[in-house]
């Protein structure tokens, strides 16, 4: 597989529960996410999405989760434009305090973004 996320290194341990950022510089895009389970979604499921909608297919076969996010389309925007997508886990947290501290993200990020709105009201 194609490789379209560059990590940024940090010192956040990958092997708990994080917070995470994409940003995406040329697009202006940030996007805050969570992780109960450490650095295996960011690492790996959106990587299989990019690849997933460069071939035209659903992002899965498991009922409710065919669509794509707008944090999809911006990374799929960036490898079709040749633009930079970089990961940096940001901070471990307690299980508990983990949506809290997304939102948290989300509410002070850099460049707020259109799809982080879908997060902050849910």
């Amino acid at each position: 597989m194609t490789v379209y996320i560059t990590e940024i290194p940090s010192d956040v341990d990958p092997n708990v529960p994080l917070i995470y950022r994409f940003t995406i510089p040329a697009l202006n895009v940030i996007y805050h996410g969570q992780d109960n389970n450490g650095a295996g979604r960011p690492r790996r499921d959106y990587e299989r999405d990019i690849e997933r909608m460069l071939q035209g297919l659903p992002r899965a076969t498991t009922s409710g989760q065919e669509r794509y996010r707008p944090i999809h389309y911006a990374m799929y925007e960036a490898v079709q434009g040749g633009h930079r997508i970089e990961l940096t886990l940001v901070e471990n947290c307690e299980p508990a305090g983990l949506v809290a501290r997304e939102r948290w993200w989300i509410a002070h990020a850099d460049r707020p973004w259109p799809g982080h709105l879908e997060k902050l009201t849910a």
